[in-house]
């Protein structure tokens, strides 16, 4: 008997209860907001002056660690494209923090850390912190939760 269809067999009837998350953009854009990562009125990201003062490492590595902890917090809503939607616009407000801090252009800090935002070290050694662009348009929906995955800001959550 399969789990998946609502057939009917001799003696039992299965049938198919589950449940379906949904995560509201109006939260999500509400939570980005207070935050400071869109602009308060028209949905589109915009620098973030909070982290003006930090180097440009730990920079990427705030807005990859609120990009990783999204993934994991809401890896399992249904409207996942929100959820890569949403990620890409703190992409794109890590790009424009960068390039505010540098008093560049945006082409300057996708020249200099590559749309995957990578770090440089010297001329051998970079890593990444943010989650790939690749990453994120192959991501599918799951429920499993790791224990090491979820240390993460929950006010940002809630």
């Amino acid at each position: 008997m399969n789990l998946f269809s609502l057939e009917k067999s001799s003696s039992k009837v299965s049938s198919l209860s589950c449940f379906e998350i949904f995560l509201s953009r109006d939260f999500i854009y509400r939570r980005l907001r207070s935050f400071g990562f869109i602009h308060k009125i028209k949905n589109r990201p915009v620098s973030n002056s909070k982290y003006l003062f930090l180097s440009d490492a730990n920079i990427i590595k705030i807005f990859g660690f609120y990009a990783t902890s999204f993934l994991n917090w809401f890896s399992c809503v249904l409207n996942i494209s929100d959820i890569k939607y949403t990620i890409e616009l703190l992409r794109q407000s890590c790009f424009l923090t960068l390039c505010r801090k540098h008093n560049k252009r945006k082409a300057w800090a996708l020249d200099v850390f590559t749309s995957d935002l990578l770090i440089v070290e010297n001329l051998c050694f970079s890593y990444l912190v943010f989650p790939r662009k690749s990453f994120i348009l192959n991501f599918k929906r799951n429920f499993s939760f790791y224990h090491s995955q979820l240390f993460f800001n929950e006010n940002f959550f809630l």
